[in-house]
């Protein structure tokens, strides 16, 4: 089992408080011993040898019993004692793949347990410690992290990741016709994975969620179409939703399954849309769990507006349903509770939005667009934004244009109030609507540069902007913008006007 200490051997072996003032540490200084510095390797422990999980974090469940079970309380492992540090890589920064037995022999002292699981955890770390690497399986998750040190106690969790590892090794990451998942290891993952979800006290593990969100994500940005077919309701939205509801809340401090949660936000609501059903994470339970008043956690200014955004986002199939049965009935009751929703659901996004112009957007360096962008409806891109403000200008971004969408709707059939104040108020939606979509125009360049791998979410983002744009030459930018980013990865489904126009009709509740 993988696990971390920031302490010298010698302080370890002696059970005392390391000073680490390093090249001699303080204590072994006192005491005249030999210090061995840093800690600069990988340490395991044999499974055999891990602290059992404490009684208030390890729960298991049966199908009796698990009504009876508090909601707050997931399954989970206690993080043992020994633990993994840096790796030296070679000069160019290369990690070795698929490690042997043979590789791991200065990291792994014979008398430990070198397991599959271990061998997966050792080759994990070693990955993630390159960061910006093409084969850093991190753009799977930002939970990947935590990961090692649950493996040797979950199958399924080892079969996905050493399934994530293969495919991050090669050489192309977009999914092409000559390059696929191995089927071999894809198979023992799936079947990993539903062995897990046939035992309740697995499934209620946060080992099991996280693989079926790992193989979920995997599939998304890395599977070929044709293996992508074959089923597994676990790694999609339905069943990420499905095992959460099974479970209930989980503990607010939990990071590793809140950034999982937050990372399937949006998969999870357009479940719900889809389904015309409300979303399970809008409930006040869940609200506070993800969400809650008093933050049990240090955010940045950035992640603290997108967890307000993702709070309106649970909000969004409720909305939609509400609208398409206006829409269908005409009644005004109807009229009236999807106005109510759309005008709070709104105050809120530029509340929100209005912070983000004077404390996020101000810090952001902007640069002019290129002649590759030269119809484009800016003027100026951002560059280099960081990950957390992209996400908070995207997120923003299509939720205010998908509920400016229903208000612009809703205000055109509107029967009450004079012409020209329905006029002022639809002018004024549309502007509003135009700026945000500048923001996501304004990311161009950096799209282009990451692609569909890190901008996965940019095309549907992107997508509902497309009723913003003032004239054809612009429309033709986001159509030919969508198929840069996507670069190629289907060939055969590459984006139309026609197909932009109907995710604008979807996201907007107007097509059934």
């Amino acid at each position: 089992m993988v696990a971390k200490t920031s302490r010298c051997l010698m302080c370890r072996a002696r059970k005392i408080k390391c000073d680490q003032r390093w090249p001699r540490c303080g204590q072994c200084t006192k005491s005249k011993r030999e210090c061995p510095g840093p800690p600069t390797t990988i340490k395991f422990l044999p499974p055999e040898t891990s602290k059992p999980a404490s009684p208030t974090t390890a729960i298991i469940l049966s199908q009796d019993n698990s009504a009876h079970v508090p909601s707050t309380q997931w399954m989970s492992y206690s993080e043992p004692q020994l633990v993994y540090e840096t790796t030296s890589s070679d000069e160019s920064g290369n990690t070795t793949d698929n490690p042997s037995s043979e590789d791991l022999t200065p990291v792994l002292s014979p008398a430990l347990n070198a397991s599959s699981a271990n061998l997966v955890a050792i080759k994990l770390v070693k990955t993630l410690q390159v960061e910006g690497a093409h084969h850093n399986p991190a753009f799977l998750g930002s939970f990947v992290k935590d990961v090692p040190y649950m493996l040797d106690q979950s199958p399924a969790l080892t079969a996905t990741v050493a399934c994530a590892l293969d495919a991050c090794t090669k050489k192309e990451l977009l999914p092409q016709k000559s390059r696929k998942l191995d089927a071999a290891l894809y198979g023992k993952a799936l079947a990993a994975i539903h062995t897990a979800l046939e035992s309740p006290a697995e499934r209620t593990c946060i080992s099991t969620f996280l693989s079926v969100v790992l193989l979920g994500r995997l599939e998304t940005v890395l599977a070929t179409r044709q293996l992508a077919r074959i089923p597994c309701w676990s790694v999609h939205a339905a069943g990420i939703s499905a095992l959460l509801r099974y479970r209930g809340v989980f503990d607010p401090s939990d990071d590793t399954v809140f950034h999982a949660v937050l990372e399937n936000f949006g998969p999870i609501v357009a479940h719900h849309i889809v389904r015309d059903q409300d979303c399970f994470l809008a409930a006040p339970e869940w609200q506070e769990s993800l969400f809650p008043s008093t933050r049990k956690r240090t955010v940045t200014p950035a992640d603290d507006l997108l967890y307000r955004v993702f709070a309106q986002l649970a909000h969004l199939p409720t909305l939609l349903k509400y609208f398409k049965v206006f829409r269908r009935g005409r009644l005004q009751d109807d009229f009236a509770r999807t106005m109510d929703l759309a005008a709070l659901m709104s105050m809120e996004l530029r509340a929100i939005g209005s912070i983000m112009d004077k404390d996020i957007l101000t810090d952001v360096e902007i640069g002019p667009v290129s002649e590759e962008d030269a119809q484009a409806p800016v003027d100026a891109v951002y560059l280099h934004p960081s990950p957390p403000i992209v996400r908070l200008i995207a997120w923003h971004a299509v939720l205010s244009n998908i509920v400016d969408k229903v208000l612009i709707a809703l205000v055109t059939m509107a029967q009450d109030g004079s012409v020209d104040e329905r006029s002022r108020t639809l002018d004024e939606l549309r502007s509003h609507a135009l700026a945000v979509s500048k923001r996501v125009w304004m990311l161009c360049e950096e799209a282009r540069q990451k692609g569909l791998i890190q901008f996965y979410f940019y095309p549907g983002v992107l997508a509902a902007t497309y009723d913003s744009a003032e004239g054809e030459g612009e429309r033709e930018w986001i159509v030919g913008l969508l198929n840069d980013v996507q670069g190629g990865t289907w060939e055969e489904n590459l984006w139309t006007h026609e197909a932009v126009r109907r995710v604008c009709l979807t996201l907007g509740g107007q097509l059934d």
